[in-house]
């Protein structure tokens, strides 16, 4: 298990490849949100759906490289889960 500040290290490597080191921020949650991480890259899609592709895109690169992105329950039964990771684009 790495920690939450090698987890965001390793999320700007990985992503800072792809699109520019100077052009991806990450930046972690905190108190109730702690472990919850938003990235941001100063990149602009044409459109919604190419903004979901490259965040998918995005996502798949750093399952690829490793990365724990952790799991979040999204309902009080417990049967869904996503990712602790939200990726926008400026």
């Amino acid at each position: 298990m790495t920690s939450i500040a090698e987890r965001n290290r390793a999320i700007k490597k990985t992503l800072g490849q792809a699109f520019g080191r100077d052009n991806v921020r990450v930046r972690g949650s905190r108190g109730t949100g702690y472990g919850y991480v938003h990235v941001s890259i100063n990149y602009k899609p044409r459109d919604w759906d190419r903004s979901r592709e490259l965040s998918q895109l995005c996502k798949a690169l750093l399952r690829a490289a490793g990365v724990d992105l952790g799991f979040a329950y999204t309902d009080d039964t417990c049967q869904y889960t996503t990712d602790q990771c939200s990726i926008g684009f400026n």
